[in-house]
């Protein structure tokens, strides 16, 4: 098995930290973006009732979050009830310790025909200690942080994010069902490895914990993320919408939802404290 030595978990912390920085300041440039287009009547989402408008919109929208804050961009046409999802972080203040750790929210900006724009809490959170890990993947070593750097640390978020909001959506639709799963792994495999997330019932939030460079996974762990992948592959985008904005698009959800519990459930398992790879299970699980 292959292994990857991590750059040193302080410097990851700088990375960090730069990295949340830089989201708070996209996300204040965007604000006053947005809020000059509305004054000069640009549109930004009153006015959605056709398929121009909302593509006016959209590139409106696009162009206000620029290139940083968009993780993933999902589109969604059914007929007269389309729509785009674009999906990105929140981080909250950033410390002014850098051995203080913070997370970041999931944001989702929805562009719905016939309903507008709405920017939403899509209920995920990202703990600091999964972005370090993804930062220690991509050995990111130097300060200060480059556009490549933001764009690789969005990168592995970018298949993992949607199939969290629509993991967040089955648990705290079903309050005893996400009681039952909260001692379950939530597998969301990336381009290159594994996000590990669990649902907190009391606070009704998905929070994706750590992450683990496919590298680092021995044979059952990589083949429970190829399960979990092919389940989900093609089908979570169109589930997407229904997940952050429920009842707009009715979608059945009754066989994929119980096909991914299932499987966190048979495959979680490989991923507890003292399956993981040495280096990680010590602090792997710490939310710091």
């Amino acid at each position: 098995m292959q292994t990857h030595t991590p750059i040193d978990s302080s410097l990851a912390r700088f990375v960090r930290r730069a990295y949340f920085k830089q989201l708070r300041q996209e996300w204040a440039k965007t604000t006053a973006t947005i809020k000059r287009g509305k004054q000069r009547n640009q549109n930004f989402g009153r006015r959605l009732q056709t398929e121009k408008q909302l593509r006016e919109c959209t590139q409106n929208f696009e162009k206000a979050l620029g290139r940083i804050l968009p993780i993933s961009t999902i589109r969604l046409d059914a007929h007269s009830r389309s729509a785009n999802v674009i999906l990105t972080l929140s981080p909250e203040p950033v410390p002014d310790a850098v051995n203080t750790s913070s997370n970041a929210s999931v944001t989702a900006v929805m562009l719905l025909r016939h309903s507008g724009a709405t920017v939403r809490d899509a209920g995920v959170v990202v703990s600091g200690h999964a972005v370090d890990r993804v930062i220690q993947r991509c050995k990111m070593v130097d300060l200060p942080i480059r556009q490549v750097d933001l764009e690789a640390i969005n990168a592995e978020f970018s298949d993992a994010l949607p199939l969290a909001c629509f993991a967040c959506s089955i648990l705290g639709n079903d309050e005893e069902l996400g009681d039952q799963q909260a001692q379950v792994n939530i597998l969301l495999p990336s381009a290159n490895g594994v996000f590990l997330a669990s649902w907190l019932p009391a606070k009704r939030k998905l929070l994706i914990k750590t992450f683990v460079d496919q590298g680092n996974l021995v044979a059952p762990q990589r083949q429970a993320v190829r399960e979990i992948r092919s389940i989900g592959d093609g089908q979570i985008s169109a589930h997407i919408l229904d997940a952050v904005a429920p009842g707009w698009l009715t979608l059945e959800r009754e066989c994929l939802g119980p096909t991914l519990l299932s499987a966190w459930r048979n495959y979680g398992w490989r991923f507890e404290i003292d399956r993981l790879h040495p280096g990680l299970s010590d602090t792997a699980w710490q939310v710091h």
